[in-house]
């Protein structure tokens, strides 16, 4: 039996099957933090349009796309919701690139309209009368942010004990917004831009010496297969093109 499926197969005539010669698309695999996706996915198609090419996108807690790259080592471009994620990998060799693209910043969010009259402070986060959800700080960018400004504050301790639950990313924090289980969460500011959170929540805005300002990045891994087109990809999303996108999905700030 084995020699008999042996012979079939080297049997088989390519001009019988034209997909056999047919040379496959090149794609891009890309590691995306979720805030990111929408805007991430636009310009995604005009890649696959203009450079006949498939682009696919993974996205998640920027800390677990970070582990997923070093331990699979396969992919082009790592898109984290916070450049710091990038100089670990770069330190490994695992980054040759990168390109600033936008800023990050983050923000407050209560519900639309602010009904219990919350305050742009951190010092609200730890008011035991307020229903508190946070990021994860080991699972996504905002949840390090996060512990970073509370540190800073000298409030991280305090507002712990005040925290309802942590969630994994920043779609978990819209969602506690969204489904009405927290009164207040720190989350990226452009999260309010999206088309199902704009209507659903409110942003209190912090000024920068709390919540910094930070380059969002994608950088181009040393053991892509096609630079050449990752580095089409970078070079997209820094044209005009490529910021008027980043700018609707409120990416697009001054340093």
């Amino acid at each position: 039996l084995f020699c008999s499926l042996l012979v079939m197969i080297e049997g088989c005539d390519p001009r019988e099957h034209p997909d056999v010669r047919q040379e496959q698309q090149k794609e891009l695999l890309v590691y995306s933090g979720m805030t990111m996706i929408k805007p991430l996915l636009e310009l995604a198609k005009i890649m696959e349009r203009e450079h006949d090419c498939v682009v696919r996108v993974t996205y998640g807690g920027t800390g677990h796309l970070a582990k997923s790259v070093r331990v699979n080592q396969i992919g082009d471009i790592f898109f984290p919701g916070d450049s710091s994620f990038i100089q670990p990998l770069r330190q490994d060799g695992l980054v040759v690139d990168a390109v600033t693209v936008g800023v990050n910043q983050a923000a407050l969010f209560v519900q639309r309209g602010n009904p219990l009259h919350i305050t742009a402070s951190l010092q609200e986060l730890a008011e035991p009368g307020y229903h508190v959800v946070l990021g994860n700080e080991f699972s996504g960018a905002i949840g390090r942010e996060t512990k970073n400004m509370l540190t800073a504050a000298g409030l991280y301790d305090e507002v712990i004990e005040n925290v309802l639950y942590m969630a994994t990313d920043s779609k978990g924090l819209a969602q506690a917004i969204r489904h009405q289980d927290a009164d207040l969460v720190i989350n990226w500011k452009a999260v309010a831009f999206l088309p199902e959170n704009k209507y659903e929540m409110e942003t209190l805005r912090l000024p920068e010496t709390v919540a910094p300002k930070h380059p969002l990045q994608m950088a181009l891994l040393s053991y892509s297969r096609h630079v050449d087109l990752a580095r089409a990809f970078l070079a997209l999303a820094c044209s005009d093109r490529g910021q008027a996108i980043f700018q609707h999905y409120g990416f697009v700030d001054e340093l």
